[in-house]
């Protein structure tokens, strides 16, 4: 269980460097991955409900202090979000790598959308939600795209490289069944 803690805490400290450093790096038309949404979705499947939310609140806190935005408005919308996706994680019964493409694309365009609309009205600024629309669902589909690219190497090396059965195995479970006729 300390395990999680520690590989949700090591996660947050790679996205928010990833994010600072690498984002701007990998832009797609404009479109960038958000490292912290994956984290995000992460966090959300790994831990159950008050852990995953305290772990949501640290990674919103965290976008807060990095960004030059008001204070605690990532922390409260991250912590939506993961409330949010920890609801419709009782009713999703599918593939782990499938629920967490899905719970990426849902947690990073919600998160960027709302981000950017509430910024934009506490800013002073008319909300213009069709740009932000558009930046979040485009920076959503990025994000996901890389989760699943992610994912497939994870899942190809780990077959790859996983545990082959021997030769001595079957012979083992040969003569077992022998001795048992």
């Amino acid at each position: 269980m300390i395990i999680s803690h520690l590989a949700t805490a090591c996660l947050i400290y790679l996205s928010l460097v990833l994010q600072s450093c690498l984002a701007g790096e990998l832009a797609f038309h404009s479109f960038r991955p958000w490292f912290p949404g994956i984290v995000l979705a992460i966090g959300v499947l790994l831990h159950k409900e008050i852990a995953g939310l305290v772990w949501s609140g640290i990674l919103g806190l965290a976008v807060d202090c990095l960004s030059g935005e008001r204070l605690g408005v990532h922390l409260v919308i991250s912590t939506f979000v993961a409330m949010g996706l920890m609801v419709s994680r009782h009713d999703i019964q599918s593939n782990r790598p499938v629920s967490l493409c899905v719970f990426v694309f849902v947690g990073s365009f919600l998160w960027r959308f709302v981000s950017m609309a509430t910024h934009a009205v506490l800013a002073g600024r008319g909300a213009v939600f069709h740009d932000s629309l558009t930046i979040a669902f485009g920076d959503s589909i990025y994000s996901t795209v890389l989760t699943a690219a992610v994912v497939l190497l994870f899942c190809l090396s780990l077959k790859a490289f996983g545990r082959r059965e021997t030769a001595t195995s079957i012979t083992f479970s040969n003569r077992w069944t022998m001795l048992n006729r």
